[in-house]
């Protein structure tokens, strides 16, 4: 476990508390009694123990709580909550749930804690630290999926809630979506263009896209993207793209966009992407070669893994550090619409990344 402590203010003979906390931990109400108190005197000294809780972004005041009686020995004592009962807790916010594992909602926060003496209690030393409460993962966008092409002019937009979502309170949703230029890469389009539509405070994690909006436009790249909002959090989801198919002319394919998926090392989990006709991946190269082997197996069909044989006279040469890499899968081997691809890039070593990727363009004869 990490050590978080702050600032103690020493004043002669006063007791010295530093506090054990897990940063970006779910904080638990327990957790909060993993304190050391160190008494500089010659003999035991009674006291209690009192905490605050400041949330940091506007100051409110979300929590205290006052130990039951303590004894500190000469030196130091080590306290979890068994040492410090009872404690009586006392709420001060909507946020606050006494009775959830994961009391403290996502932000950042300030634990500050205060040694009380005597019948007067007076206090006898001070410290505060802060304490960063993060969920683990933010909500993930579901569909439309990310670089397709899809059919309905008007689509159902879904995504996933934050996780866990027991961190986010009272959380509703807000989206956008708006067109993407030509040179812009989505996350500068989400940014700085005027929304094509947005609504806030959706309670649910469906849209149908309205039909009073403004019209979606077809062949039209757009970028869409969702934020958990609470009043301690605003947490954002991926960048995605899509773009609305015409039929009536099927023959023109939909932008690839700008987005590269991360190559996976070994038994990571790999990344997923959606591909017409450009193979878009980023990966760092930690050695010095700039030439890999290159694979493309087709994990689809019902006759097993068929490895798709690759033209390497076209495969890319790579640069120390991050690569950002554009490869065109007309220029390689037999490709089939709608099928699942697992391409993996091995060094000299041996060493192993991958990623999948779902073939969206035209049949292709290799």
């Amino acid at each position: 476990m990490l050590l978080v402590t702050g600032n103690e203010f020493v004043q002669g003979q006063d007791l010295v508390v530093s506090a054990f906390l897990p940063p970006g931990a779910l904080i638990e109400k327990e957790q909060l009694w993993n304190v050391i108190i160190a008494n500089p005197l010659s003999t035991p000294r009674h006291c209690q123990l009192s905490v605050t809780i400041l949330n940091k972004s506007n100051g409110q005041k979300m929590m205290t709580a006052l130990s039951g009686s303590i004894v500190v020995p000469t030196g130091a004592r080590q306290m979890q909550i068994a040492d410090v009962m009872p404690v009586v807790y006392n709420s001060l916010s909507n946020d606050i749930d006494l009775s959830s594992p994961g009391f403290l909602p996502v932000g950042l926060y300030q634990i500050c804690y205060e040694v009380l003496e005597g019948k007067e209690m007076a206090s006898g030393g001070n410290t505060c630290v802060d304490v960063q409460v993060d969920v683990l993962a933010p909500p993930q966008l579901i569909f439309p999926e990310n670089k397709s092409a899809v059919k309905e002019t008007q689509p159902l937009f879904s995504w996933v809630p934050p996780v866990p979502l027991s961190l986010v309170r009272n959380c509703t949703y807000e989206y956008k979506i708006v067109k993407v230029g030509g040179n812009q890469v989505p996350a500068d389009a989400i940014r700085d263009n005027v929304p094509v539509y947005a609504s806030s405070r959706l309670a649910n994690t469906t849209l149908p896209y309205p039909a009073f909006a403004t019209a979606l436009e077809k062949q039209q790249l757009y970028a869409w993207q969702i934020t958990a909002q609470s009043s301690t959090s605003n947490l954002k989801s991926d960048i995605w793209t899509f773009t609305i198919e015409d039929e009536n002319d099927p023959t023109v394919l939909p932008d690839e966009g700008n987005t590269y998926t991360k190559l996976a090392k070994g038994y990571d989990k790999a990344g997923y992407s959606i591909v017409q006709q450009m193979l878009k991946f980023s990966f760092f190269n930690e050695s010095a070669d700039s030439v890999f082997q290159i694979t493309i197996a087709d994990v689809t069909s019902s006759a097993g893994i068929r490895q798709v044989k690759l033209n390497k006279d076209k495969q890319p040469q790579f640069l120390r550090g991050l690569n950002l890499v554009d490869m065109g899968l007309e220029e390689q081997g037999k490709f089939i619409k709608n099928h699942m691809y697992e391409f993996t890039l091995i060094d000299k070593i041996g060493q192993e990344w991958k990623m999948l990727f779902e073939y969206k363009g035209k049949n292709r004869k290799g």
